[in-house]
């Protein structure tokens, strides 16, 4: 009765403006019987097809939630004939497939709302009422693309075309450039922003759409999700770059574009697209994430990380924007609540940065490498201590990055001093600028010297990585500074040093006794020439010659290295 009353207009317009109408027309989807609840689908095709509206009031009604339950029960009930089953079926298929028509209608009117007041202050009273009636429409786009009965229906190219430009109304408005609250309602604007942000978040959410559609995900929403992250609302740059970073992290995995593509021009434009969205967009604006309320600083370093570690061309950009200053200064007011995930990512990204091919170090030094290497290698040592950690302790995994950002960062100033010995002897014109440069790096790398107990400690560490990784860091750094480090043979340094040759194979023994020959310098103060610590280390190096092979290379070195060091501390082999 109901459909055939609807299609008389004049009565239909009437009777569609009844909420009640709807609310007790999809209680017919409760009906056990088969036929009913194909004539409620066909009511609901009747009522969407006369207005947009009809359809918001339908999906306000729970509509979507009536269909997703239908869809799920399948089995017909006992007695129900198989023609009822196929009538409620061919009701059902055309009522959704005349619901994901109505999208992109929908859009293109609200779209078309939005762009009649772009950067406009006062609509006019004709643009007012487009407002007023098209964007309460969105919702019917929110309702379907939350929905695993119509997500996959509704979204297509032409779809996430439209949402990318819905992005860019949202970044207008939220700017301030285009004032929509005086012609809509003055909570129009929040309304808006929030219902678009929610949409975006549904697709991104989903990674079978976003690697299918790779191409134009990248082209037209990342963009404008990079905008919003300088948003003056905390919530929508928390949310923007929440998505933007959910996104970038699959496509930079390239593996998951290439397994969703058979075009691998497609692939390869999408990442260069890619690419140039993270160092135009996103990159620039970094200084303001980093420094923004937690916890985003927290989510960008974890982020930026991700980027450097998939996509090393963005290194230079992040070298050119300074953003390792910016590291320093966030670690610097966190003091008090830095999280681990936060040093695990700054761990990361210093030895990212200091172990790039082609990246030129001295340009870190002048943003704070040195510090923020010493306060995080302080930071980790001390909470490893706290923690009475074994081997297998999570702060090995802070640990061996952070050796290797060390390093990384000492070999590169040993090579440098190195060009700048070799420039004394040959005649260059870039000598005085090589010896300058080299001077430089190692005055600024000094505070460096301060590390050398606590790389001591580490010989010591349950972990072999751990151990191997403190000698080659140590080697270095005596090699450049020698024993300017005034406690380095202190009575706790020589245990550690008589316990990892004791434990050491022959290689390593031979570069413990070196770092310890050069530790040993005419300035060693007395108090450590005396004592137990002192005596047991003596008796270690006396007992190396006889457990190793003097007729091999390794051996005689090692009973030359000892006999040396042995005429220092003033005692015979």
């Amino acid at each position: 009765m109901f459909v055939v009353l609807l299609s008389n207009r004049p009565q239909m317009r009437r009777l569609v403006q009844e909420r009640d109408l709807a609310t007790k027309g999809l209680h017919l989807f409760e009906s056990p019987s088969m036929v009913i609840r194909g004539k409620a689908f066909l009511l609901v095709l009747t009522l969407i097809q006369s207005s947009p509206e009809a359809l918001l009031m339908c999906c306000q009604s729970r509509l979507v939630m009536y269909i997703e339950r239908q869809l799920k029960r399948g089995i017909p009930i006992k007695g129900e004939s198989r023609e009822n089953r196929d009538y409620l079926v061919q009701c059902q298929n055309i009522c959704m497939s005349a619901i994901v028509e109505a999208v992109p209608g929908i859009l293109l009117d609200v779209l078309a709302s939005l762009d009649a007041v772009q950067g406009r202050k006062h609509p006019s009273a004709s643009h007012a009422k487009q407002l007023r009636t098209n964007l309460p429409l969105l919702s019917i786009i929110l309702h379907l693309v939350t929905s695993h009965a119509f997500r996959s229906q509704v979204t297509n190219e032409e779809f996430l075309v439209n949402v990318g430009l819905l992005l860019s109304h949202v970044t207008s408005i939220d700017s301030g450039s285009t004032s929509i609250g005086s012609a809509a309602g003055p909570n129009a604007a929040e309304d808006l922003i929030s219902v678009v942000l929610s949409i975006a978040e549904a697709i991104t959410q989903h990674p079978p759409i976003l690697l299918e559609y790779h191409a134009v995900v990248t082209q037209h929403i990342l963009p404008h999700l990079a905008a919003l992250m300088s948003s003056t609302n905390g919530d929508t740059r928390v949310l923007s770059f929440r998505m933007f970073a959910d996104v970038a992290s699959l496509y930079l995995d390239n593996h998951n574009v290439y397994n969703s593509s058979s075009d691998v021009k497609d692939v390869l434009k999408s990442t260069s697209k890619l690419n140039e969205v993270i160092n135009n967009h996103l990159l620039p604006q970094y200084h303001l994430i980093l420094q923004d309320q937690d916890p985003l600083p927290a989510y960008g370093l974890k982020l930026l990380l991700s980027f450097l570690e998939r996509s090393p061309d963005i290194i230079h950009t992040v070298v050119d924007q300074k953003l390792l200053l910016t590291m320093s200064q966030i670690l610097q007011s966190h003091t008090d609540r830095v999280d681990r995930g936060m040093v695990l990512s700054t761990v990361g990204l210093l030895d990212c940065l200091v172990s790039a091919k082609d990246v030129d170090v001295s340009l870190l030094y002048d943003q704070g490498l040195i510090d923020i290497l010493v306060s995080v290698f302080v930071d980790v040592a001390s909470a490893q201590n706290e923690e009475n950690s074994t081997g297998n302790d999570p702060s090995v995994a802070l640990l061996l990055p952070l050796f290797d950002a060390l390093n990384n960062t000492l070999k590169f100033v040993s090579r440098e001093v190195r060009k700048a010995l070799q420039a004394k002897t040959e005649a260059r014109p870039d000598n005085e600028a090589q010896t300058q440069l080299a001077e430089k790096l190692l005055v600024e790398s000094k505070p460096l010297v301060d590390m050398t107990g606590l790389l001591i400690n580490f010989l010591c560490h349950e972990d072999l990585d751990v151990r191997d990784s403190s000698c080659r860091c140590l080697y270095l750094m005596v090699e450049l500074f020698g024993g300017i480090y005034e406690d380095s043979l202190s009575a706790e340094n020589m245990d550690c040093f008589a316990e990892a040759l004791s434990a050491a194979d022959v290689k390593k023994q031979k570069q413990l006794l070196r770092i310890i020959k050069r530790l040993v310098s005419p300035n060693i103060q007395s108090n450590y020439l005396e004592g137990n610590s002192l005596q047991r280390l003596i008796h270690v190096l006396q007992g190396l010659p006889t457990s190793t092979d003097s007729s091999s290379a390794e051996g005689s070195a090692v009973e030359s290295l000892v006999g040396e060091i042995l005429l220092k501390f003033g005692h015979d082999n």
